[in-house]
């Protein structure tokens, strides 16, 4: 027999539809964002102004800046969405200091799960993994 590998706990039968359709929303404003920051700075247009470039370009490092605002007010949603259908996560997960009773309602407590483990569970919900291991 095959030991089972440790794995967070997510139920499902919390959330509704409308919990699908706001998660599948973020992680699409998250994909349209990244790829409009991978777009690459443009060059100086011969009949463009110095002065009218360094506005574009001025105008574009902001953007970018924006652009990672979103990202990171998404990563809140995500995680709110995230803690509503988190019922545990494997000890070994949490970072060392990490109380033993945590409340995973609470998406504060999203913190206290080491980095590589949180992102391979927010993909794990992103892809649909996540519900369909999900406890029944």
């Amino acid at each position: 027999m095959a030991d089972k590998k440790p794995a967070a706990v997510f139920d499902y039968s919390r959330v509704g539809r409308q919990w699908q359709d706001q998660f599948a929303a973020t992680a699409d404003k998250v994909s349209r964002i990244i790829v409009m920051a991978e777009r690459p700075l443009r060059r100086q247009k011969a009949e463009e102004t110095d002065e009218a470039y360094d506005e574009y370009v001025q105008g574009f490092y902001d953007l970018k800046e924006h652009m990672g605002e979103d990202i990171r007010a998404q990563g809140k949603v995500q995680a709110d969405l995230m803690a509503q259908v988190l019922v545990s996560v494997p000890r070994e997960w949490l970072l060392p200091d990490a109380p033993e009773v945590i409340d995973w309602c609470n998406p504060d407590n999203l913190d206290l799960i080491q980095v590589s483990y949180y992102a391979d569970m927010l993909e794990q919900v992103r892809s649909g993994e996540a519900m369909k291991k999900a406890k029944k």
